[in-house]
């Protein structure tokens, strides 16, 4: 696969090729097609929302981590419980 190279100051893409399966490939220009966007855009979708996912699986697994610590989870707590009492004070 091989994207495009863009000039501009504010979004330069750089020529860059990748190997995916061919079923991959299939998918990327099935919803491409579905959605009537470039295999671009929706590979920079998915990367972005795994991206998103990783971030979300990784703070849910440090809270959890978190909360095996009673102490720690306790002030955890009382530290989110004083955001949210100035969240209320009139700023």
């Amino acid at each position: 696969m091989h994207s495009g190279g863009r000039t501009g100051n504010h979004n330069r893409m750089l020529a860059a090729t990748i190997h995916v399966r061919p079923a991959t490939r299939q998918t990327l220009e099935q919803l491409a097609a579905d959605t009537r966007s470039s295999v671009q855009n929706v590979l920079d979708a998915a990367v972005e929302a795994y991206r998103r996912q990783v971030f979300l699986e990784q703070t849910n697994q440090a809270l959890a981590d978190l909360r095996k610590e009673d102490r720690t989870w306790k002030e955890y707590r009382q530290e989110i419980e004083q955001w949210e009492t100035t969240g209320n004070d009139g700023l």
